[in-house]
């Protein structure tokens, strides 16, 4: 399915729609808000829950909840995680965890960032076997160290060594998967990212399907062990997202929405935007009985414990 306009949206009724998003990113992966002002933020544009979603890393979670006890916003442990489909394909995985898994998702997360720290360095040499050389330290310089580095950080140092113009123009000519410097990620497959996310006791659900998922995909996804569909997202029209919701009901999967807020797309932290980007925060509608079920299965999943460790 193709992204219909996010216009096609009608105005967001606060009333008729629980106040959660259940999707975002803070600076410790590619937003551009710490995780103390995504919660401020949020707690400002009336959320009541937050889930706090970096990619493949949970090490906002401490300040977010730290924060959360301050403002009166509750909180959610997640991640995003990537996977691989078949035919190398890549797909994001929204984690989200009981807090007492938290010390055994740290030794996962420790694991992926030693994994993303090999793929930027090969990603410098290539750049630099194009007529691209950018240094190490020119990406990770003034960066948080907990921060999980990505392609978004290489571009925006190509912009300052001054071989593109901006971030859009370093993935159109080098990052973009299929461009010459694309690496992809060392990353599980989608079976064993989602048998990690249930043995931590965790909820899966995959994200902006209408982004990654090919026609079959759901059905495969959800006989290795998915357990939600991410039918609500900003990427998603309202006849987009009822067909996702759909289809979530019939495969017995829960359904979510979120956001996906990365903060101003012109700051400096933010992630290549399309042109139409805008501040979205809390307002992807989301069915009061489609959270009712996503909190049940998520406290139901949690009384059962971890499986690994």
């Amino acid at each position: 399915m193709e992204p219909l306009p996010k216009t096609a949206w009608p105005p967001f009724d606060r009333a008729a729609h629980p106040r959660v998003d259940l999707h975002s990113h803070t600076t410790l992966s590619d937003g551009s808000l710490t995780p103390r002002e995504l919660v401020r933020l949020a707690a400002g544009v009336g959320l009541e829950v937050l889930a706090v979603t970096d990619h493949d890393t949970t090490e906002a979670l401490a300040e977010a909840l730290d924060e959360g006890q301050k403002v009166g916003l509750r909180i959610l442990p997640g991640m995003e995680v990537s996977a691989l489909l078949p035919g190398d394909r890549n797909v994001h995985v929204l984690a989200y965890f009981p807090a007492r898994s938290m010390p055994l998702v740290a030794a996962w997360q420790a694991e992926r960032r030693e994994l993303r720290r090999s793929r930027l360095l090969r990603m410098v040499e290539r750049l630099a076997a194009l007529g691209a050389p950018i240094e190490l330290e020119a990406i990770t310089r003034g960066a948080d160290p907990r921060r999980s580095p990505g392609r978004l950080h290489v571009a925006r140092a190509l912009v300052a060594a001054g071989h593109v113009a901006d971030v859009r123009e370093a993935f159109d000519r080098f990052l973009a998967a299929g461009q010459p410097g694309y690496i992809q990620d060392q990353v599980p497959a989608a079976k064993e990212a989602l048998a990690m996310i249930r043995g931590l006791g965790g909820l899966s659900v995959v994200a902006h399907p209408a982004l990654d998922l090919r026609e079959g995909d759901l059905p495969d996804l959800a006989a290795q062990g998915l357990d939600g569909v991410e039918a609500f997202h900003h990427c998603h029209g309202p006849d987009q997202a009822a067909a996702w919701a759909a289809q979530a009901g019939v495969l017995g999967l829960v359904v979510t929405g979120g956001s996906d807020y990365h903060g101003d797309p012109c700051a400096e932290g933010a992630p290549p935007p399309a042109a139409d980007v805008e501040e979205r925060l809390g307002q992807v509608p989301l069915p009061p009985a489609a959270w009712e079920a996503f909190e049940a299965t998520l406290a139901a999943r949690a009384d059962r414990g971890c499986d690994l460790g």
